[in-house]
Formats: C-alpha cells, sequence, structure tokens
C-alpha cells in the first residue's frame, strides 16, 4: 500500500485544489456580475464549465490512479527480487550442517511463490536444483535421526505447494537420484514430473498426485501411499514393495508390468491394480 507520506501529499493536493478552486469560482462570479450578466446566465455558464472540467477531473484522476498502481507494482516487484535474492545467499552460503537455515530460506521462497505468479517458474527450477545438489543419496542425517532432514522436507513442501499453484510447472522438475526417506507430506501434488532413480523408502505421502511423471526406478519401499494418484505415470522398475497402496489410483499407468509390488498392503483396496 502507499506510505503515510503520499496519502499525506495526496490529502493536503485535494484540499489545496478545493480552496483555490473555490475562491476562483468566487471572483469570477463577482467579474460578470460587473459585467452586467444575470445569475441565470452565469448560472448556465458555470454548468457547462463544470461539465467539462469534471470530464477532465476524470481523466486525470484515472491518469494518476494508473500511474500509482504501476508505482506500487514496481515497489512489490523490487521487494519481492529483494526477498528472493536474500533466500537465495542463505541456501548458498549455509552447508548441510545447519539445514534449518536453509529451510527457513526456502518458507520464504513459498512465501515469494504466494504472491507473485511471474517469478513461480524460476522458483521450481530454484528449488529442483536445491533438491539435486543437497538431497543427492544418501542423506546420512537421514538414517540417523530416521526422519527427513529439515531442509529436505521443507523443500518437496514448498515445491509441492509451487505446482499446486500451476501444475504445468512440473515439466521444468527433473530430480535424480535424490533421498527422500522419511520425507511426510500430505496431498502433494506432483504431477508431470521426472523424479528417476528417487528414494522414497519408508516416506508418508498420504493423497499424493504423481499422475502424468515419470518414476522410472524409483523406491517407494515401505512407504505410506495412502489415496495416491498415479494415473498415467510411467512405473518402469518402480519398487512398492511393502508399502500401504490403500485406495490409490493406478488407472492408465504406462509401463505397470515392470513394477514391483511384492507383500503390498491393502492391495485389493488400489484402484486398476489387476497383478
Amino acid at each position: 500500500m502507499p506510505d503515510i507520506y503520499t496519502l499525506l501529499l495526496l490529502f493536503v493536493a485535494i484540499i489545496t485544489f478545493l480552496v483555490g478552486g473555490n475562491s476562483i469560482a468566487n471572483k469570477a462570479i463577482k467579474k460578470r456580475q460587473a459585467a452586467g450578466k444575470t445569475l441565470s446566465e452565469i448560472e448556465k455558464e458555470f454548468e457547462i464549465k463544470k461539465t467539462v472540467f469534471t470530464i477532465i477531473s476524470g481523466v486525470a484522476f484515472i491518469f494518476g490512479a494508473t500511474y500509482s498502481l504501476y508505482e506500487f507494482g514496481l515497489k512489490v516487484r523490487t521487494e519481492d527480487r529483494q526477498l528472493l535474492y536474500g533466500a537465495l545467499g542463505q541456501l548458498i552460503k549455509v552447508d548441510d550442517t545447519r539445514p534449518e537455515i536453509s529451510a527457513a530460506a526456502l518458507l520464504q521462497l513459498d512465501r515469494l511463490g504466494a504472491s507473485s505468479d511471474a517469478e513461480r517458474p524460476a522458483l521450481v527450477q530454484i528449488v529442483t536444483a536445491y533438491l539435486n545438489e543437497r538431497a543427492r543419496k544418501p542423506v546420512t542425517e537421514h538414517e540417523d535421526a530416521i526422519t527427513a532432514r529439515p531442509d529436505i522436507q521443507m523443500a518437496i513442501y514448498v515445491l509441492s505447494r509451487l505446482l499446486d499453484s500451476d501444475p504445468n510447472l512440473g515439466k521444468l522438475v527433473h530430480l535424480k537420484e535424490i533421498d527422500l526417506r522419511y520425507v511426510r507430506i500430505d496431498k502433494a501434488t506432483l504431477v508431470n514430473v521426472k523424479m528417476i532413480g528417487v528414494d522414497f523408502r519408508s516416506a508418508s505421502i498420504v493423497s499424493a498426485d504423481f499422475s502424468g511423471s515419470d518414476l522410472t526406478a524409483s523406491l517407494f519401499k515401505e512407504a505410506v501411499l495412502v489415496d495416491s494418484n498415479f494415473s498415467n505415470a510411467t512405473l518402469y522398475k518402480v519398487n512398492f514393495e511393502g508399502s500401504d497402496i490403500s485406495s490409490a489410483d493406478f488407472c492408465n499407468a504406462k509401463q505397470f508390468d515392470n513394477a514391483r509390488f511384492e507383500n503390498v498392503r491393502a492391495k485389493a483396496g488400489a484402484k486398476c491394480l489387476q497383478r
């Protein structure tokens, strides 16, 4: 929103305009009366001028409002860029030993994505690059705590949020051989992405949407995939061994016969799983 100084200046300008306009009108009336015109004639003349003035004022107001909105847009974009650069600086400087700082920076990217449609494609690419770099197999912290490292947990959450706003952005995501073990996320949107050889072992990904995604050679062993959508996904050599796939949708999945479903739980409740 405009700052207090801009509002104050606008208020002063309006008061000055009204006082000045009233003073000029009074002088004009006295001058016309001195020239012998009646009040009726003066009133008609002023009505015509009033109409013209109103039109001009309206145009000026629209122009001023448009310019103010343009300036406001520039200010917002500048603030967004500053937020982006600050978050990127944190992501670049911080190493894996302080993942909570990176998680906070990733959260800033999520907030930026929520307010700026134009920035989302770049944000998707940034988060994708972060995961490919910082979540490369194996992430030893997962083994120590039996939980996903905070920055990796936050990164997949932010990526899902960005794709949820525009699933077509999934085409920008290419994740390869990263470690997402123990990740916990509900209703994740991971549509039309490439996730090649990704390790989802023991992850809880309830009601996730993987539709249209290429999941070649990914590992979902012992994962919780309740009510998740794998329709039209490529499942070549994907391992679902021991996972919970109750109510999951496998309709129209591609290269289905190459996937492994040994010892899966709730197999009968899965859709289009005729094996």
